[in-house]
């Protein structure tokens, strides 16, 4: 039934994205709920692209119509969205084990659900 996989797919895809740090703020979340984050493969992928772009980048912030700069790290970014910046390595790592996870997932379910006619 198409209708009842449109409906899981979009459930899947909201709680991914809550879960990953784009909607609610990892420093926010205590006990199970931090835990459910590392369901969510989004939020590996998230994680692997703000330590990469951020991680030792020097930032000077200069808001519009104020005298001064405010120098900045991509580390105290990375510390106020709640990404480890040592986990790039482990986060690509568990990306790589989701595709081949799915990518099997999806081999068992075709062969178990499309017969072949000739």
């Amino acid at each position: 039934d198409t209708s009842l996989g449109t409906l899981l797919a979009i459930v899947v895809a909201l709680v991914s994205q809550l879960l990953s740090g784009f909607i609610v703020n990892k420093n926010s979340l205590e006990g199970p709920a931090l835990g459910l984050t590392r369901l969510s493969f989004l939020n590996f992928a998230f994680e692997a692209l703000m330590t990469n772009e951020l991680d030792g980048l020097a930032i000077v912030i200069k808001p519009k119509g104020m005298p001064d700069a405010y120098p900045t790290t991509g580390k105290v970014i990375l510390d106020q969205i709640g990404v480890e910046e040592g986990r790039f390595g482990a986060d690509v790592a568990i990306l790589c084990v989701w595709l081949v996870v799915c990518i099997a997932l999806s081999y068992v379910v075709l062969k178990w659900c499309v017969k072949e006619s000739r």
